[in-house]
């Protein structure tokens, strides 16, 4: 009965933790993901040429320095 009652408690326990470790996980990764894939389309349509604007600049300084 004791083993049963420790076996219990720490599946529960690794269950929990596992589950901290999702919500975790998920506030961390999926939340900019899914904020990423919202905003992706304008971010790929309207900013296009200003992101390669923008990387044609940082390259250009990177070789001046």
């Amino acid at each position: 009965m004791v083993s049963n009652k420790v076996t219990d408690d720490a599946c529960f326990t690794y269950s929990l933790n596992n589950f901290y470790v999702s919500m975790i996980s998920i506030l961390i990764f999926h939340c900019p993901v899914l904020h990423f894939m919202r905003n992706g389309f304008s971010l790929w349509t309207g900013n296009m040429e200003l992101a390669r604007h923008g990387l044609l600049q940082l390259i250009l300084s990177g070789l001046s320095n």
